[in-house]
């Protein structure tokens, strides 16, 4: 009768496991296929496309006159703007964000508050585009329903709250799409921020 050796059916079972393990791992990677092609496709290759015809001339060679228009003042102008709504909605939405993560966290996660806050969270951070640009512009542009609202009832005008009462309605500055892109950065901050704010310790 033959006996095995003490090690011998461990070894198996660890080459076995060696061998089934990869296998196992090459499928997990499947799953995030999808998400790795969205990606790409949307992400990440518009943003070498841009970058690239940024920094080249029509016929592909490098160049840095590009940059030039910024010598214009309206392109300037427009791109500090943009820098500067960046800034301002990334700072208040990550406050105020905060804020309504530590006061859900006070309530029982399975409680009716907690869901509701969390379904909507997740409704609103999808809310933009043209959907909620019209959504704006139908409530507080120049002939929206809180504008006329508020105007008739109170005889207060939303546009007063312009930061230059010359440049047009609270709507097409600065200051009005502050509170456009509130809406949906707001919630957006709360869907990021919970998970993270759930795994402090209570003491923290």
């Amino acid at each position: 009768m033959t006996v095995a050796a003490p090690g011998a059916a461990t070894d198996r079972s660890i080459g076995a496991g060696a061998t089934t393990q990869p296998r196992r791992r090459s499928l997990g990677w499947l799953g995030f296929t999808p998400f790795a092609a969205y990606t790409l496709i949307f992400l990440a290759v518009p943003t070498v496309l841009a970058v690239w015809s940024g920094l080249t001339t029509e016929k592909g060679a490098f160049t840095l006159a590009n940059f030039g228009a910024y010598a214009n003042p309206v392109i300037l102008r427009a791109f500090l703007n943009s820098v500067g709504l960046s800034l301002i909605t990334a700072v208040v939405s990550a406050i105020i964000g905060s804020v309504i993560c530590v006061a859900l966290l006070a309530v029982r996660p399975n409680g009716f508050i907690r869901v509701i806050a969390d379904a909507a969270a997740s409704v609103f951070a999808q809310f933009g585009g043209v959907m909620l640009a019209f959504a704006f512009v139908a409530t507080i542009g120049t002939t929206g329903l809180l504008t006329l609202f508020l105007k008739q009832a109170f005889g207060f005008d939303i546009n007063s709250l312009a930061l230059d009462r010359t440049a047009g309605p609270l709507i097409n500055q600065v200051s009005g799409m502050v509170f456009v892109y509130i809406y949906f950065s707001v919630p957006l901050m709360v869907i990021a921020f919970m998970p993270a704010l759930s795994g402090l310790r209570t003491q923290w």
